[in-house]
């Protein structure tokens, strides 16, 4: 017997989003993709998915082949599934709130160019009245990025 609770791991092919997918032929010899989930609850059920349902998971986990944890349900139940477990991505439920860690500010970013102590010169020297222009040239940098510092559209922590 197996267990009800576990995830069967779908090891083969998946789409962009994670599901399982297997490729194969029509009866005009056109090539089908069908999502696995699908597939599975097909299988177990004996009957058709409806056409109109999405395949929805109990675990959360797209690439999960278990008959147990698929569903039929509409656009709207998925959505509110995922609501009620919590993993929408909105407002403090973002990974931004949630793992800041992940998500590096300022020199910690891989794509920095400036160090902390030159964004507040910048700022600095901007409010002192040097132009955009000249800051970009001293620091090698875009007016762009120069105005985004000195607008706090970037930088912000600091």
């Amino acid at each position: 017997m197996q267990c009800q609770d576990c995830c069967w791991p779908w090891t083969k092919g998946t789409d962009k989003d994670g599901y399982g997918i297997i490729t194969t032929t029509n009866a005009y010899k056109e090539y089908i993709v069908l999502r696995v989930p699908r597939i599975v609850w097909e299988i177990w059920h004996a009957e058709p998915f409806p056409t109109d349902q999405h395949a929805c998971h109990e675990c959360d986990w797209a690439s999960c082949a278990s008959p147990w944890h698929i569903w039929p349900g509409t656009l709207q139940q998925n959505r509110q599934d995922c609501v009620s477990k919590g993993r929408h991505s909105r407002g403090l439920n973002t990974g931004i709130h949630l793992h800041p860690e992940a998500f590096p500010k300022g020199e910690q970013h891989y794509r920095a160019k400036l160090t902390e102590q030159q964004v507040l010169h910048i700022r600095e020297l901007s409010e002192s009245g040097m132009p955009s222009r000249t800051l970009a040239a001293r620091y090698q940098v875009s007016k762009r990025a120069i105005y985004c510092i000195v607008h706090r559209k970037t930088w912000k922590h600091i």
